[in-house]
């Protein structure tokens, strides 16, 4: 199935030719009234799950489209300053990382990867790496157990090097102590690649940790 994100505006030609363009490589899908409801359900999910796997936009793409959404809706331009532009911003990027930290579970508990025991033991505590993350944002998911913040001058030095997302967590994780560390549970391949984290902790232990 292949998807593609039209601008807002967008002649109903223009689609209509990008339709008729695409080969046919599987087999139609008959649409019945018995099978609308689930069909609908798959395409929702599968739509967004293209959509949180696009790559975060930047600032200046953020305020930019904001402008021409403004100019094409007729409205009136947004007068804001420089910190409230960022405060937008970051409140915008946050809320797309929380959908697809949301769409993450999801699929890692349909994967199966996880028993019944320990997602009731976890489910709450995942930490979620992937390239869609900052490295501010991974330092803050790899101390999410620790009194430690992204400020501290050693994980500075290890987010100044430029690593991995995977490879930067592990790093600032082994400079915890254990009780503070998170180990790796699974991994996702959608909406985006990613490795599935959770506290190493027994049965009877309660966890505890920042993350929302």
């Amino acid at each position: 199935m292949q998807y593609r994100q039209f601008p807002l505006g967008t002649p109903a030609t223009d689609v209509v030719q990008w339709l008729r363009r695409r080969p046919e490589k599987s087999a139609t899908l008959l649409v019945t009234h018995k099978n609308l409801r689930q069909l609908n359900t798959r395409f929702y999910a599968e739509c967004t799950d293209f959509q949180l796997a696009r790559p975060l936009p930047s600032f200046e793409d953020f305020r930019s489209r904001a402008l021409q959404d403004s100019t094409r809706l007729g409205k009136k331009l947004p007068e804001l300053s420089e910190a409230q532009w960022r405060m937008g911003y970051e409140q915008h990027r946050s809320s797309l990382l929380d959908a697809l930290d949301g769409a993450l579970k999801d699929h890692l508990l349909q994967s199966g990867a996880v028993s019944a025991r320990e997602w009731d033991q976890v489910q709450h505590d995942l930490v979620f790496i992937h390239d869609r993350l900052m490295d501010e944002d991974i330092a803050i998911r790899a101390l999410a157990r620790s009194e430690w913040t992204s400020y501290h001058p050693k994980v500075e030095r290890l987010m100044s090097r430029g690593m991995a997302p995977a490879k930067l967590f592990e790093a600032i994780q082994a400079l915890l102590p254990e009780g503070e560390r998170f180990s790796l549970l699974a991994t996702v391949n959608k909406p985006v690649a990613s490795r599935v984290y959770a506290p190493a902790v027994e049965s009877t232990s309660q966890i505890e940790t920042r993350i929302p």
